[in-house]
């Protein structure tokens, strides 16, 4: 029995409140290096709850709302991955605007050795390969090796701010 303020609706969330704590404890100690967006998938109740407490400054405001305990993988990647795909391609596009600038600047890498020091040199931001490059080269395939390895980004696109197989963003300039 409960008296006065309160009652079983508080200790209900603050029961939740805590497990979704642990719940962001677990994922803290797995994503707090990463850059990678997260949608929370669950039951409307534990949405608001979640996105309170979650630490993961990445946490998408909107998650895919539902009951997934039982649910296939598939159900959840279409749900998920409309979201995901727009934010993959907004981040593309301020990426290739960046390059374009850069071009215009003369401060992009185009030429193969240049682009293959700066990879293994760990001075590649973003590179940028060209879809009729595919499939890459073995040369492009290192250097594409080399900026994931290191923390960059490689991005497969259409079109390239300037011609070529590749079109490197480098964090400093030699």
């Amino acid at each position: 029995m409960f008296h006065g303020h309160g009652g079983a609706k508080d200790s209900t969330r603050y029961d939740t409140e805590r497990f979704l704590r642990a719940v962001d404890a677990g994922l803290w100690l797995t994503l707090r290096d990463e850059s990678a967006p997260l949608i929370l998938a669950s039951v409307a109740a534990n949405q608001a709850i979640f996105q309170e407490v979650c630490r993961y400054p990445l946490l998408l405001p909107e998650g895919a709302v539902g009951n997934f305990e039982h649910a296939d993988p598939g159900e959840l990647h279409r749900q998920t991955w409309p979201r995901i795909a727009e934010l993959r391609a907004e981040v593309q596009q301020r990426a290739l605007q960046e390059a374009r600038a850069a071009f215009a600047q003369g401060d992009t890498l185009r030429d193969k050795g240049d682009v293959i020091a700066a990879a293994a040199a760990r001075r590649i931001a973003h590179l940028f390969v060209s879809e009729t490059a595919l499939p890459l080269p073995s040369w492009l395939e290192a250097a594409c090796q080399d900026t994931l390895r290191y923390g960059g980004e490689v991005t497969i696109a259409p079109e390239l701010p300037a011609p070529g197989a590749c079109c490197a963003l480098v964090r400093w300039s030699e």
